[in-house]
């Protein structure tokens, strides 16, 4: 058995294989990866102002004011009220 070098392996776990991208339909791995992002907000006093401040309201207090209009609200709003 032939050991790979460190750079071949570096390769392949960052690139996709023939399969991975005919199945996942994606030329980078980075495509089929979600992004988090991971918010750490200090003195938060619950009024918001800015689109951000609207989701961080809604995440902190599951609640969504009808005065919110932060872009994906109001689909938020749909699915809270339906769900």
């Amino acid at each position: 058995m032939e050991k790979q070098n460190s750079a071949e392996s570096m390769r392949e776990m960052f690139w996709n294989s023939p399969f991975q991208k005919q199945t996942f339909k994606v030329d980078s791995v980075s495509q089929g990866l979600s992004q988090y992002y991971i918010l750490k907000v200090n003195d938060f006093n619950q009024v918001a102002r800015s689109p951000l401040e609207e989701w961080i309201y809604y995440m902190n207090t599951g609640d969504i004011p009808d005065s919110a209009t932060a872009p994906g609200l109001d689909e938020a709003r749909q699915r809270f009220e339906t769900g």
